[in-house]
């Protein structure tokens, strides 16, 4: 007969249990306390098996598993061939250990017991007056009873791990559980890199750097799951990651066979424990709960938030309705006077770029100014930060672009390649004047891309005449006034190669300071005075200083659109 255990026992104590403790040692009773036995069969053999020339002994090999204790019970003394054969195929299959019985005394070539020891079985022999199949119930018992333990042990390990579910601890709190299960560093991280939990001294991991980055990390796990997301290994069992002089181990989390996240081990797998490697089997099934639920709630709350979203920059709902949709998140909308939007190319940017483009953004963000709201669009985000009460548009205005500024002095280092732009519609008097502000912020990329602008974050406030004068450039008294002031300057330098005009506009928006004029030009004041001089030639008068210098300096922003 034969009896299987899902989870090993250790060899030496299954040899306390009923007449075992007074098996003999014969061979390798140092490898007792390094084996354990997952299953036992009782092997009976017949005079006939014992016959060397009968067809030897093949129900062996049929009987015998990996990491099973065989008690053998000779109906007959074994000749030498039977023994050899016994022992070979007890190796071969990577049996625990053979238990030997006979009604009379066994012998046992001295070469049998040196081939015995060099391959490291344990063998003992049962005393002639116990009989091997007395101790198929003490045994079966035993294996129960385990069996019974590691089942209590995981239920309580799940409940555990559903419970840290249900009270809104996610990975977090599935990881810290896990933590304190095995005791060694070990990380959950989603498919897409983002780490959703660790425990342990992960900072002293050489390649930390690499690891807490989720764009690496998520290149580094893509080659051990296939074309489709899937999995390779149908039982999911953790493979070797090498990384640099780093050997970590990743166990999939998986939904099916599709790959949601990784479990990251800082340690051999072979060096856990059963109860260690269930609790990592039972986290394994949290985490794919929490990362599906997770994924759920964040589809629903994006449509719930793209619907608002669309309501607010529409201007088609009523202020009492968009303050009703923006209570149901919890959200105030009081002191949200003002946008502030990060833009990229669509093309630049993955969906899991974007979700932790925007994760960052928030964190940064609410930093800097607590119940800030972040809403993430195909191809914006946009932010609408929390002002101070009675605060005043120049004010707001400088909070703004101090906001914009230390999201760009502080861009997490895994977002580097993600190439951005700012932009920070005008302050309103209200929420309810938000719709203004948005397309504002929208005109001010507009204008950026069109005036060739470099620096990364552009209000409304900087291209806001620019704008003003795009929307009239083909007005015929707007084209009058263009060729009449700076017509002759704009043909000088179109032939000679020059920038009279842009040396013009510059001395206008710097309230002609001279030094300043020439700071932003990157010329000599010396050279600046020149270049005025001649401005005045060409035109034959001084735009600076007469009653039309207003129209001069509205030409040469014009200049810049055409």
């Amino acid at each position: 007969m034969q009896e299987k255990s899902l989870h090993g026992i250790p060899l030496f104590e299954l040899l306390e249990i009923g007449g075992l403790n007074k098996a003999r040692v014969l061979v390798c009773q140092h490898e007792l306390i390094h084996r354990t036995a997952r299953t036992f069969t009782l092997l009976a053999i017949s005079s006939t098996l014992n016959d060397p020339k009968s067809d030897t002994l093949s129900p062996i090999q049929n009987n015998l598993l990996a990491d099973q204790l065989v008690l053998v019970d000779f109906g007959t003394p074994p000749t030498d061939e039977t023994l050899t054969h016994l022992l070979e195929k007890a190796v071969d299959v990577g049996c625990a250990a053979l238990v030997l019985h006979s009604d009379t005394s066994l012998s046992f070539p001295s070469s049998w017991i040196q081939k015995a020891e060099m391959v490291g079985l344990p063998i003992l022999e049962l005393p002639s007056d116990i009989l091997p199949a007395e101790l198929v119930t003490p045994l079966l018992v035993e294996f129960l009873r385990r069996e019974h333990a590691l089942l209590d042990q995981t239920t309580s390990v799940q409940e555990r791990m559903v419970g840290r579910i249900l009270a809104g601890q996610g990975g977090h709190g599935i990881v810290d559980l896990l933590f304190t299960i095995i005791g060694e560093p070990i990380l959950l991280a989603e498919s897409s890199g983002v780490i959703l939990g660790q425990a342990g001294a992960w900072h002293r991991v050489p390649n930390w750097d690499t690891l807490s980055n989720p764009d690496q990390l998520s290149v580094i796990l893509a080659p051990l799951v296939d074309s489709t997301g899937q999995w390779y290994d149908s039982e999911g069992e953790a493979k070797p990651l090498i990384l640099g002089q780093t050997h970590l181990f990743v166990k999939p989390v998986v939904n099916g066979k599709d790959v949601l996240g990784w479990f990251i081990l800082n340690f051999e797998p072979e060096a856990m424990d059963i109860s260690a490697h269930l609790a990592l089997d039972q986290a394994a099934v949290a985490a794919s709960l929490e990362i599906s639920r997770q994924a759920a709630i964040r589809q629903v709350e994006w449509r719930l938030q793209a619907k608002f979203l669309d309501d607010l920059i529409s201007s088609d709902r009523t202020t009492s309705s968009l303050e009703e949709q923006a209570s149901r998140f919890g959200w105030d909308l009081r002191n949200k006077r003002a946008v502030i939007l990060i833009c990229w190319e669509k093309q630049q940017i993955t969906l899991q770029q974007r979700r932790r483009l925007t994760i960052a953004v928030t964190h940064m963000i609410c930093d800097y100014r607590p119940e800030s709201l972040v809403f993430e669009r195909e191809s914006e985000i946009l932010i609408l930060p929390q002002l101070p009460d009675a605060c005043d548009p120049q004010t707001a205005q400088e909070i703004m672009q101090s906001l914009a500024q230390g999201l760009l002095n502080n861009w997490p280092s895994h977002l580097k390649n993600i190439s951005v732009n700012i932009a920070i519609g005008g302050v309103q008097s209200s929420f309810k004047e938000i719709v203004t502000s948005y397309h504002e912020a929208r005109r001010a990329l507009t204008m950026r891309q069109r005036l060739g602008l470099r620096y990364p974050v552009v209000t409304f406030h900087d291209v806001r005449i620019f704008s003003f004068l795009e929307r009239h450039m083909e007005d015929d008294e707007v084209v009058v006034l263009f060729h009449r002031t700076i017509g002759p300057l704009i043909e000088y330098d179109a032939k000679h190669n020059t920038e009279f005009v842009r040396t013009a506009e510059v001395y206008f928006d710097c309230n002609y300071r001279l030094q300043q004029t020439a700071d932003q030009l990157l010329i000599h004041p010396s050279s600046l005075k020149y270049r005025l001089q001649r401005i005045r030639e060409i035109l034959g008068s001084d735009p600076f200083y007469n009653k039309d210098h207003l129209d001069y300096y509205l030409a040469t922003k014009l200049a810049r659109l055409l």
